[in-house]
């Protein structure tokens, strides 16, 4: 059976649900715009249901926009992968994939949408045309995988040997929402992605007081890092040196929100320098979605991204 179509435009545009396949094409486009893992959004299709929420834009049997919306509980949707292939733009396929077919999916719902754009007239753009409300900014932030000299009176185990009950009640304190089953089974699958690593600390009772994961780029030699969760700064950097232990010398890469100043602080003080700069913005209503306690985002291409 094909993909669900969900709108077909007189010019022969249409508008159908992605798949696998289509996935990789919509990889490739990202893959050139910087560090990105191969299994980000393979892990997103398999938590979710296809369909409502994952969607191309084809014209003439090519694949030339893309747009996501993931629902994570408390009635918020992130909106990612918008893209527009280059060869296809100023057509008005964008448009119509994100606003007559995506934004509708989360207006039925009542939703609270999160996006993000790449700072400057992309942002301004969402903002004045399109009545976005921008708030705080996330960096991609690139630095070296090495020992950073954090002292820890923790134990440090891998996340996969703890109860993943326990994982997932830490994980609340942490995220949108609390027991999200979606999110249940995206962790799950997340500490389990192949050639990465994941860990916890752990306090003398056994109580985690941190946790963070790694995983591989397409890029050789490239690793990007998230979530990274911490009680308080110290866990988190311990999680940090650990998850770079076992790839000295490689290139790593982590997202975090500009109000996290002590965050920020500590990426900047051991050597991780700058990329880009994107602006939250949302749309129906601010899910007050801020976690001091988020040193790194947990993915960026599943949540982030709106290219025009």
């Amino acid at each position: 059976m094909g993909a669900e179509v969900f709108k077909t435009y007189d010019d022969g545009y249409r508008v159908r649900a992605m798949t696998s396949s289509d996935a990789k094409i919509v990889e490739t486009w990202y893959a050139q715009m910087g560090t990105l893992s191969p299994y980000d959004i393979d892990v997103t299709l398999r938590v979710f249901p296809r369909g409502r929420g994952f969607y191309i834009g084809e014209y003439e049997g090519k694949v030339v926009a893309s747009c996501i919306r993931i629902p994570w509980g408390n009635g918020v949707y992130y909106g990612s992968y918008y893209y527009v292939h280059e060869d296809y733009r100023c057509k008005g396929f964008g448009t119509r994939l994100r606003d007559q077919v995506a934004y509708g999916h989360v207006l039925e719902a009542n939703g609270k949408l999160c996006v993000d754009s790449i700072e400057g007239p992309v942002a301004e753009k969402n903002v004045s045309k399109f009545g976005y409300e921008a708030a705080f900014v996330t960096r991609r932030y690139c630095g070296v995988a090495k020992e950073f000299g954090v002292t820890y009176n923790y134990i440090i185990v891998d996340a996969k040997s703890v109860p993943f009950d326990e994982l997932i009640s830490f994980d609340n304190k942490h995220f949108l929402s609390k027991d999200n089953p979606e999110r249940k089974k995206f962790l799950r699958e997340w500490i389990n992605i192949p050639n990465s690593a994941s860990f916890v600390a752990l306090d003398d009772r056994g109580q985690i007081l941190g946790f963070g994961q790694r995983r591989p780029a397409i890029q050789a030699n490239n690793h990007l890092i998230g979530p990274l969760y911490g009680d308080d700064i110290n866990s988190a950097m311990a999680i940090l040196q650990r998850l770079c232990q076992d790839v000295t010398g490689d290139k790593i890469t982590l997202h975090i929100w500009m109000l996290n100043e002590e965050g920020v602080e500590a990426f900047e003080s051991r050597g991780f320098e700058k990329v880009f700069d994107v602006r939250r913005m949302h749309a129906n209503g601010n899910p007050q979605e801020y976690k001091p306690t988020v040193y790194a985002l947990t993915n960026v291409e599943t949540k982030l991204y709106s290219v025009l």
